[in-house]
């Protein structure tokens, strides 16, 4: 009414349904069909601990040995000067 949306343009699909949603209790004490029965729940094969890369990994050396971009003489300045780099 007030919103300057005339009625004709109001989507339905935007509000809750006119049938009442229910759960059937008898679902919980069914057995599964047979297609379903061969479903196999896979564990949580990842996990949320971290493992220390040493230090030689070629990832951490391209951390640790990274240089910043070159100043107006050309030099290059390592973001980290006290590491030591191959």
């Amino acid at each position: 009414p007030g919103d300057g949306v005339e009625n004709a343009e109001r989507i339905g699909y935007y509000s809750p349904p006119s049938r009442r949603w229910g759960y059937d209790v008898g679902l919980q004490f069914t057995p599964a069909g047979p297609i379903a029965q061969r479903f196999v729940a896979v564990g949580n094969p990842r996990s949320e601990h971290y493992r220390d890369l040493p230090i030689d990994d070629p990832y951490v050396t391209n951390l640790r040995c990274a240089v910043q971009d070159p100043d107006e003489d050309g030099t290059f300045d390592r973001i980290f000067p006290d590491e030591s780099c191959p």
